[in-house]
């Protein structure tokens, strides 16, 4: 079985709504958010790494590159087999470009997040934390660089853009296309990853592969 650090950090995806403060806040801790994630048992083992709640547009320089130093640190573990970050949507395409820009390791580094807070109709947490898991556990992630993975897509570093405010599929790579696509099957919740062969990029683009 894989093996996989989490990284959370906070964001949309730790959100819940507060009647006091009248508005969402950060409440969800990794373990907070594990629970509401069934089927990742049968991913990977997942080993949980919290970095507070802090929103990401909140994120310094020293933020980014501390939470960049506890993901090669994760990735230096001979037992870790690929990382995932969570965190806001709002600074995902820079907070990766530059994890993918300081990192040293083949092993697959995910960043996700979610475009609805976890009290909303369509909270996408969840998917997009099962989704990047077997996309980190994926041998055939590794050697890609940094990845973006909401809604279903896999999107490189060094590309993806965010498109729109709220939209579930905000995450696109307007220049060379998406690398390839995560999906749940609805009766057996079985995770399938297919990379793109001959796209243009940086990035090797691999074939289709399965677990």
């Amino acid at each position: 079985m894989p093996r996989v650090a989490v990284v959370f950090t906070g964001g949309t995806i730790s959100m819940g709504f507060d009647p006091v403060a009248g508005g969402n806040v950060p409440s969800l801790d990794g373990a907070a958010i594990l629970a509401r994630t069934p089927g990742l048992d049968s991913l990977a083992e997942v080993v949980p790494i919290d970095r507070g709640l802090t929103p990401a547009s909140h994120f310094s320089f020293g933020d980014v590159l501390g939470i960049g130093a506890t993901v090669q640190s994760a990735l230096e573990d001979p037992s870790i087999d690929g990382v995932v970050v969570v965190q806001g949507s709002d600074t995902i395409e820079e907070t990766a470009f530059a994890w993918d820009l300081v990192l040293a390791s083949p092993k697959p580094v995910v960043v996700t997040g979610a475009m609805r807070a976890s009290h909303e109709d369509g909270y996408d947490g969840p998917a997009n934390l099962r989704g990047a898991v077997a996309v980190a556990a994926a041998p055939v992630a590794r050697g890609v660089g940094v990845v973006v993975s909401l809604a279903g897509t896999i999107e490189a570093a060094d590309d993806v853009t965010k498109m729109h405010t709220t939209s579930f599929t905000t995450f696109q790579s307007p220049n060379a296309g998406s690398l390839g696509r995560v999906g749940e099957d609805l009766g057996s919740r079985s995770i399938v990853l297919a990379v793109r062969v001959g796209a243009s990029g940086p990035y090797p683009r691999m074939a289709h592969a399965s677990r």
